[in-house]
């Protein structure tokens, strides 16, 4: 694979590996799709069990977070973790081994002000920072049909999006550092919200003795509709709650937008309501999860 190039002529990757940090559920779903589309990917994550799952796939796991960096070739590095928290650890970790105009793209959900504060780290190490905010779930991902919010640098966001371009044709550059945890937190309120009226409506059939397969098709087929039930009506109506993206992970991404909301007043009366719902399974020991199982937070005790 070619150099590719920043606008100022110098080459941000000539490799055709992907070095991927963090191979949980949406991590995984990412290497398929470079594995599909002829990458390499070489990739970390502290659980053995996920590093198993890339092999299987054909990436090549390593055992050593100071292991992922190929000093022989600038290859982009690929962040996909839990939180901010664990990002700056890792970063931490691994920025010794860097190279200097090495791209580093963010897929990983945090708050506008963390995302802000790793593009300028990365800039004062003479790094690339981009982010690369994933709106869809991991299933959506390995199917390509999820979509990427952009943000950064021009010209390494322009290289980013060469670098992505496998994992979806769907990608929006939204400016500067920090717009695309912006536009995540909207994205993510909006999704959210959707699965929780599906579910709350789904409830409500229920309880007056509806057909709830027939519910779910009547829900779609009028102005009610949202890709919420397409995505999660049937995993609802089954009660298959296999994991694609968690509970507790959209509680945390919940917590981002009403902190960000905070920060200018602004109250958020349905997210609140959200939260809450979340916590509630949380609590009961369901947060691992898959995101659909909002609907139990709505059964009967």
């Amino acid at each position: 694979m070619c150099a590719v190039a920043a606008a100022n002529g110098s080459a941000m990757t000539d490799s055709n590996t992907i070095c991927l940090l963090g191979c949980g559920l949406l991590g995984t779903a990412m290497a398929s799709r470079w594995l599909a589309a002829g990458w390499q990917v070489r990739g970390y994550d502290l659980n053995e069990q996920r590093r198993g799952e890339l092999a299987n796939l054909g990436g090549r796991p390593v055992a050593a977070l100071s292991e992922l960096i190929e000093a022989e070739s600038p290859s982009p590095l690929v962040i996909c973790l839990p939180d901010a928290r664990v990002v700056r650890q890792c970063f931490d970790a691994i920025s010794p081994h860097l190279l200097t105009g090495q791209l580093l793209i963010d897929t990983t959900t945090v708050g506008p002000d963390d995302a802000i504060h790793m593009s300028q780290r990365s800039q004062t190490r003479g790094l690339h920072w981009v982010e690369a905010n994933v709106a869809g779930s991991s299933q959506q991902m390995a199917q390509g049909e999820a979509l990427l919010l952009l943000a950064g640098d021009d010209a390494a966001v322009q290289v980013a999006q060469f670098i992505l371009a496998p994992l979806s044709p769907h990608q929006f550059t939204v400016g500067a550092s920090g717009n695309a945890a912006r536009m995540k937190l909207v994205v993510n309120l909006a999704i959210g919200l959707h699965r929780a009226v599906l579910a709350e409506a789904l409830t409500l059939a229920g309880s007056l003795q509806l057909n709830l397969s027939n519910t779910l098709e009547v829900l779609r087929a009028c102005p009610s509709y949202s890709r919420a039930m397409d995505v999660k009506g049937q995993k609802m109506l089954e009660r298959d709650f296999t994991p694609q993206a968690r509970v507790a992970q959209h509680l945390k991404d919940v917590r981002l937008m009403l902190a960000a909301a905070e920060l200018d007043g602004q109250p958020l009366p349905f997210s609140e309501l959200h939260a809450k719902l979340l916590q509630s399974l949380v609590d009961r020991g369901l947060g691992e999860l898959d995101n659909s199982a909002i609907l139990m937070a709505f059964d009967r005790e």
